[in-house]
This record gives C-alpha cells, sequence and structure tokens, in this order.
C-alpha cells in the first residue's frame, strides 16, 4: 500500500494547542489505490475524540476533498494514542481536529507519467558494474537532448547538472539521482531526458547486467542547435560512477 506523509498542517495543529494535547503515536493513512491510480491528491479533516486513556475513542469526517480521503484518515486516526488529557489533574474526553493531506511523493509521480517504475528497491546482492568496468560504452539507442526551459529564453541563465541512473537488464533507465546542481531550474528537463533514455540491454562477462552511469548536461541559451553530445570536444555522454 502506498502511505502519505503525515501532513505539516499536524504541526500547526498541535502548535495550536500550545502543548495541551501530545499525540505519541501517530498512525499515517493508507494512500486509496483508486485515487494513486488516477494521480488524485487531496486532504481531509478528521474529529476525533481521546479517550482517557489516551487512546482514540471515536472518529468521523469532518471534511474531505474526497469519501476515499475520508475513510482513510479516519481508520489511521483511530490508531493513534495521545498523552491523557488533564484538566485539575484528573483526565477526561478531549475532542481534536486532525487534518491530512494527501500528496504523491515525487517519485511516485515520475512513475505515474511515464507509465512504469522508474524507481525501484533493488535487493542488496544484486551487482551493478559500473559504466567504466565494461569493454565497451553503450550507446543510447536514440540520441535525446533536453530543452531550454521556456520560461528561461531571454535571461542567458546558464546551468549544469549532472544526474546519475542506473541501467536495467533491459537497457531502461531507472533510480536517477541529481547529484550536481547549479540553478534547479533545470533539474526537472535533465531528469526527463535521462529517464526517457534507452539502451540495448548490457552484457557483462555473458551476463545481462544493471549498469550504474552518470550524464551531465550543461545548459545555455541555444542549446538545441549545438552539435550534438558525441561531436563536442567535452564529452557529456554517460559516463562511469
Amino acid at each position: 500500500m502506498f502511505r502519505v506523509f503525515l501532513s505539516s498542517l499536524f504541526l500547526l495543529f498541535s502548535g495550536l494547542l500550545h502543548g495541551q494535547i501530545k499525540p505519541v503515536e501517530m498512525v499515517q493513512p493508507d494512500y486509496p489505490d483508486i485515487l494513486h491510480d488516477t494521480f488524485t491528491e487531496g486532504k481531509a479533516s478528521i474529529q476525533a475524540t481521546i479517550a482517557t486513556d489516551g487512546s482514540v475513542k471515536s472518529a468521523e469526517i469532518r471534511d474531505a476533498t474526497r469519501p476515499e480521503f475520508g475513510e482513510a484518515a479516519v481508520a489511521a486516526a483511530l490508531q493513534w494514542r495521545f498523552e491523557p488529557v488533564l484538566k485539575d489533574g484528573v483526565a477526561i474526553e478531549k475532542k481534536v481536529v486532525i487534518p491530512f493531506v494527501f500528496n504523491l511523493s515525487a517519485e511516485q509521480k515520475l512513475n505515474r507519467q511515464f507509465g512504469r517504475s522508474v524507481f525501484k528497491e533493488m535487493a542488496e546482492d544484486v551487482p551493478v558494474v559500473a559504466m567504466e568496468d565494461l569493454a565497451e560504452r553503450p550507446r543510447p539507442l536514440q540520441f535525446r537532448r533536453p530543452r531550454y526551459p521556456a520560461e528561461l529564453v531571454g535571461s542567458e541563465k546558464r546551468g549544469r547538472v549532472t544526474v546519475r541512473f542506473i541501467i536495467d537488464t533491459d537497457g531502461r533507465v531507472i533510480n536517477p539521482q541529481v547529484i550536481e546542481v547549479s540553478a534547479r531550474e533545470f533539474v526537472k528537463p535533465a531528469l526527463f531526458t535521462v529517464i526517457m533514455t534507452e539502451f540495448p540491454p548490457i552484457q557483462h562477462d555473458g551476463q545481462l547486467v544493471y549498469v550504474e552511469a552518470e550524464r551531465s548536461f550543461d545548459f545555455f541559451e541555444g542549446m538545441e542547435n549545438s552539435p550534438p553530445e558525441g561531436r563536442r570536444g567535452r564529452g557529456s555522454g554517460p559516463s562511469g560512477g
């Protein structure tokens, strides 16, 4: 099940109570599958009743952008625990409102946008070969160049982004990671270009292998009309990690 990160709104919620109500156990709600699959984000607000022992006695939807978000938030809120609320030294029941925000992570959004698992968990014992250890450096099936961001046209802004990634046994890029960036505006086009690049399946010692590589991009106005990377004096194609 996909999980939703606890909203920063909860920090506001607890802060406004000036420490009177203190959660000791918070459970993240499951992201409803049907809404995850349709790339839907939203929020829900839950009114919960804290029992004298600190458990949540009851919870109901106060408001929600989608019923599924409300139901998931209620299920999570019922598992929360608080320090008992005291009045004049005696534990009492207390009603509180807990807000939840359901946002897909950047990784989940990329998986959704490209229609495949761009980010994958890999077992520790899966061997990954560095590009520099291959007998021959693999070439992508199609040369791809990122676009200079349209919103920066006329600014003459320059930048450089380096992305480290894994080429899987099907020749597709997975687990891209930005390791160097001089201007955040160039991160998205660099990532998209790397993710869309495909390679022929790579063999090493007679077996299909995963390969770790890096690719750097220099961004400048007019880059679309510059020579392909392989023809420039500075090589900026895939390189060993």
